[in-house]
């Protein structure tokens, strides 16, 4: 992993709502 790009957890969850989309229902 790079340390130029550590997001926080924060960001992360984002990135995984902007990844999965609606495609996280459960």
């Amino acid at each position: 992993m790079i340390p130029e790009y550590r997001f926080t957890d924060e960001q992360i969850q984002k990135r995984f709502e902007t990844y999965y989309g609606d495609s996280r229902e459960f």
